[in-house]
């Protein structure tokens, strides 16, 4: 079913609404809870409350692009599921690795909540090819390893490593340039 029909079945507040986003997104969110929690049961409640989300939101919401939409909220569940739980996670290993670069009174987890930060990130990203941004919202958004993102890129994993050492420093510079650390 395409996403406007989807949209439609939320403000007409037909709970069909849910298992047709279930149907065509389920995996999608799965895959994106899996990658910060690691945990089956916890990935699948996750699914299920981005669903109640879902439904809180809309309407009034009326997402342009519904996948990003799910996408935004399944993440900022996962995160919120994985804080409470504190495993171990590729998101965990991530945002570590984003921490090492800046001061320690500088938390990337409290600033990455800012919409100022996102705006300061997002032109930053700009000044960059599409294969580097590529691999930044890969590791720093989507939470994927470097492995994945080689595999997926079709690039060597030292030149995945490399790309995001690079950019970590850059941003870092251009934040700084910002007064954002």
């Amino acid at each position: 079913m395409e996403d406007t029909k989807i949209i439609d079945l939320f403000w007409r507040r037909d709970e069909s609404a849910i298992s047709e986003t279930q149907n065509k997104y389920g995996l999608f969110c799965i895959s994106v809870c899996h990658r910060i929690l690691n945990d089956e049961r916890d990935e699948e409640e996750c699914v299920s409350d981005v669903m109640m989300k879902l439904w809180s939101v809309i309407p009034p919401e009326k997402p342009l692009n519904f996948k990003a939409f799910i996408a935004k909220i399944t993440r900022n569940l996962s995160i919120d599921r994985f804080r409470k739980n504190k495993r171990d996670s590729e998101y965990c290993r991530a945002v570590e690795e984003l921490n090492e670069d800046f001061p320690s009174d500088f938390s990337v987890e409290d600033k990455l909540a800012e919409a100022e930060l996102a705006k300061a990130i997002g032109a930053f990203l700009r000044e960059y090819d599409s294969e580097k941004r590529r691999v930044f919202v890969k590791r720093y958004f989507e939470f994927k390893s470097t492995k994945q993102i080689a595999e997926e890129e079709r690039i060597k994993d030292q030149r995945v490593r490399h790309i995001l050492c690079d950019m970590r420093k850059a941003l870092k510079e251009y934040l700084g340039k910002e007064g954002m650390v």
